[in-house]
């Protein structure tokens, strides 16, 4: 099982529009690293990936804490709308999503600012961790081969 890129940290500033929970907001990226190689790693079509790394594509994320407890985190790429996604999961609870791949997520929180993402697509898993601070979110991710992560 070998790493199919190096970390590739995502910062997203914060805009918050309401304040629920402790994540809830919209976040809109600000820079990233090594997301076209790793997305490349995973499959990701050439064209695809010019689109979401273009200067002027926003891309955003949304997170809201349900009234069940649940949450619903939604993904907006301007330049790249098939991309777009909006999930609701509960923490530790594996999901299977359709939309814009195919794959089975779990998300866990090891604190109240830290969560933990894996997701399996295929033969290749991605593990991420989101930190939320008075700044915004960074996201730190990394790619294998194999569903071990």
């Amino acid at each position: 099982m070998g790493t199919l890129t190096t970390e590739l940290p995502w910062r997203y500033k914060s805009r918050k529009t309401h304040k629920m929970g402790k994540v809830d907001g919209k976040y809109v990226m600000e820079s990233q690293q090594n997301v076209g190689p790793c997305m490349a790693a995973l499959g990701m079509p050439e064209e695809m990936i010019q689109k979401m790394l273009a200067p002027k594509n926003v891309i955003s994320i949304t997170v809201t804490t349900n009234a069940d407890g649940s949450f619903t985190s939604s993904s907006e790429q301007s330049l790249a709308p098939e991309l777009n996604s909006s999930t609701a999961f509960k923490l530790g609870e594996t999901l299977k999503v359709s939309k814009p791949w195919p794959m089975v997520a779990t998300v866990t929180k090891s604190d109240e600012n830290t969560w933990h993402n894996r997701a399996v697509m295929g033969d290749k898993t991605m593990i991420s961790e989101s930190k939320v601070n008075n700044y915004g979110m960074t996201i730190r991710s990394r790619g294998r081969q194999g569903t071990q992560g």
